[in-house]
């Protein structure tokens, strides 16, 4: 019996000692990956929102060149430029639902941070 109860005892102390190295381990590393967290979310966001306004600088300078000569098109090139449009809009409205969490970040980061890690918590 005496046996068992060094086992469990031997267990009990490699576990414990085991649990505070990785809380050793989380505490000297939380900043450099919450640092690390805000820089790729951010950057990420940001990437987002600038492919969104390139987007539409490009949209809106192809429809003016073809609206400057709406006289001379065929209702085939409308049908085109009408769907060039839709297709155009969807990586706007995709990218755009993204593109703003650096503005976030940049005002508020420790605010993000906690709705970022929250949503691991659900």
């Amino acid at each position: 019996m005496s046996d068992v109860n060094q086992a469990v005892g031997k267990t009990l102390e490699i576990f414990n000692n085991t649990v505070e190295k990785a809380i050793e381990l989380v505490a000297t590393t939380a900043p450099e990956i919450m640092q690390e967290v805000l820089l790729w979310n951010g950057l990420r966001s940001f990437g987002c929102f600038a492919v969104t306004a390139l987007l539409v600088i490009v949209l809106y300078k192809v429809d003016m060149e073809y609206y400057k000569q709406r006289k001379n098109l065929s209702e085939d090139k409308v049908l085109f430029l009408i769907s060039l449009n839709i297709v155009t809009l969807m990586p706007i409205i995709i990218f755009g639902a993204f593109g703003f969490n650096w503005v976030k970040i940049l005002i508020a980061p420790k605010l993000y941070l906690f709705e970022y890690f929250t949503q691991f918590v659900k």
